[in-house]
């Protein structure tokens, strides 16, 4: 089992609870401490066929320029 957990800050990138956070996302799957709703985060089930979006948020982006004359 996974879970989703969503910090108050959107913007946070860290570790809090053992969990790390990136654009305010974490997830894990060992069971979330009691920590994260007493603090205001939220905490939600991952089904497995769901993409996780922290994967996503850590992969590198593609930079793009303009080539001259386009």
């Amino acid at each position: 089992m996974m879970w989703r957990i969503e910090a108050p800050n959107n913007e946070y990138n860290g570790v809090t609870a053992g969990v790390t956070f990136v654009g305010g996302v974490g997830e894990t799957d060992a069971d979330p401490s009691d920590y994260f709703q007493r603090h205001g985060y939220t905490v939600a089930e991952v089904q497995a066929d769901e993409p996780s979006t922290v994967a996503d948020a850590a992969k590198p982006k593609k930079k793009t320029s303009a080539k001259d004359g386009e």
